[in-house]
């Protein structure tokens, strides 16, 4: 009943199916995950790019860089604030990124580095302060264990 009511609207259908597939990417079921990913709608820039990046992540380069390139001539036409804009090519950026060694020009954000909006600055600040933080709780038990000695 549900999965009716869920299917005839895009939003709620594509929620679902992106559930869906990080359940069965978590369980290593990735054949089921393709075929889960092939459904998603991609009537939105960002299911587009989420679509993309679970292609990403089951190793389906060509079926994501053809994605993300739609997106990246989407998002060059789009008439939309800097900082937004910069978040949306940080988002690019690191999709474009996960099984390369080098970054395409048509996906850096070099000009939006220091814009407090891209997302892959957020991301890289967020592991840096994780970094930060277990590297202090580590140096903190080793002063409290050899205060034991």
């Amino acid at each position: 009943m549900i999965e009716s009511f869920v299917s005839r609207v895009s939003w709620y259908k594509n929620e679902l199916l992106i559930e869906r597939v990080k359940y069965k990417i978590e369980y290593f079921e990735y054949d089921a995950a393709k075929e889960l990913i092939d459904k998603i709608e991609e009537s939105s820039f960002e299911y587009k790019i989420q679509k993309a990046g679970f292609y990403k992540q089951l190793s389906e380069y060509e079926s994501a860089d053809k994605i993300l390139s739609t997106c990246s001539t989407e998002l060059a036409q789009m008439k939309i604030s800097k900082d937004i804009y910069a978040s949306y090519l940080g988002y690019l950026n690191l999709c474009h990124r996960a099984g390369r060694w080098s970054i395409s020009d048509e996906y850096s954000d070099a000009k939006y580095f220091e814009n407090s909006y891209n997302t892959r600055q957020i991301v890289i600040r967020q592991r840096d302060d994780l970094s930060q933080t277990f590297l202090w709780m580590i140096a903190r038990r080793a002063e409290e264990y050899c205060h034991l000695i």
